[in-house]
């Protein structure tokens, strides 16, 4: 239990704090299935769920096979920026390199709630933020997106 929270605390810190300005970054993002959850809203995640880097960065994500993909949520992505939809994919790397906020979710699992937030630069959260009720997310997928709203606002 404690290796856990060590190593949970030591990614948490990882993935939230700024990059430094010289270095890219390459974060690992899993989809994951736990198998010991106690409901559907449990079982389905990106791991992790908030991630924020600097601009030119990348994302790889891993795991998009059988039922678990990777799609952007058009109302949470900066209009410019090309939208990523991934399936059938043990490993996708994708750079981005314009300031904003990215909404992804999970075509079939979405509806449990699983969702993420890309952070790239220091972006202005107010106006995403304010067009999640806009999206076709479910919910419980609403809910869990204000929840990563939040905590991205709390670690700042």
């Amino acid at each position: 239990m404690r290796i856990t929270l060590t190593l949970a605390v030591l990614l948490a810190v990882s993935v939230l704090a700024p990059a430094r300005a010289d270095t890219v970054v390459d974060v690992v993002v899993e989809q994951t299935t736990d198998v010991m959850a106690l409901s559907a809203h449990e079982m389905f995640r990106f791991e992790p769920q908030l991630v924020r880097i600097k601009p030119g960065d990348s994302v790889t994500f891993r795991n998009s096979m059988a039922d678990h993909t990777v799609h952007s949520i058009p109302e949470i992505w900066p209009e410019d920026a090309e939208e990523v939809h991934i399936s059938h994919q043990p490993e996708v790397q994708v750079t981005l390199d314009q300031a904003g906020v990215y909404g992804i979710t999970c075509a079939r699992h979405g509806q449990y709630g699983m969702v993420m937030l890309i952070l790239v630069g220091e972006p202005d959260l107010e106006p995403a933020e304010a067009r999640i009720d806009e999206t076709r997310l479910t919910p419980d997928a609403k809910k869990e997106m204000q929840s990563l709203f939040d905590a991205a606002r709390a670690a700042d």
